[in-house]
């Protein structure tokens, strides 16, 4: 199986709201969808792929976040995944690392319960003083070309 990763686009709308219809309400994950989507600056949305079968979501906020200095990329709900959990998921926050490296955003966090310890250490996630898990990244170098 080949994973791939892209952004979401509003033409993913049908296939977002198919996968993520799980318990919540109808509306209310038809909004959270819908804002997702109207505004990837501020909510990058990771698309895991395999074959042309969704495998995976990693929907981000992009907040300011004072004690790190600046804005971090928050999973709040870590990564959605439907198949193959681990590879989807590595390859989800390798995707989010990459989109908030080259957006001069340095840090990632995700809830507590998003990664067992050895799976964190292994990303490079470490322990934040907030509790969540947080990667960090160097930016990536700009060129005007």
């Amino acid at each position: 199986m080949t994973l791939s990763t892209r952004l979401a686009n509003p033409d993913d709308r049908p296939r977002l709201l198919a996968a993520v219809a799980s318990g919540a309400p109808p509306l209310q994950v038809a909004h959270a969808v819908d804002t997702l989507l109207a505004h990837p600056s501020v909510h990058p949305c990771v698309l895991v792929e395999a074959d042309d079968a969704l495998a995976g979501v990693a929907p981000a906020t992009l907040v300011p976040h004072f004690a790190l200095g600046g804005l971090v990329a928050w999973l709040p709900v870590g990564v959605m995944t439907f198949s193959d959990a681990a590879a989807v998921r590595d390859a989800a926050l390798a995707a989010i690392h990459e989109y908030a490296r080259a957006h001069g955003i340095l840090h990632v966090l995700l809830p507590p319960a998003a990664l067992a310890a050895d799976e964190a250490s292994a990303l490079g996630f470490v322990r934040d003083a907030s509790g969540c898990w947080r990667r960090s990244a160097r930016p990536a170098p700009k060129s005007l070309a």
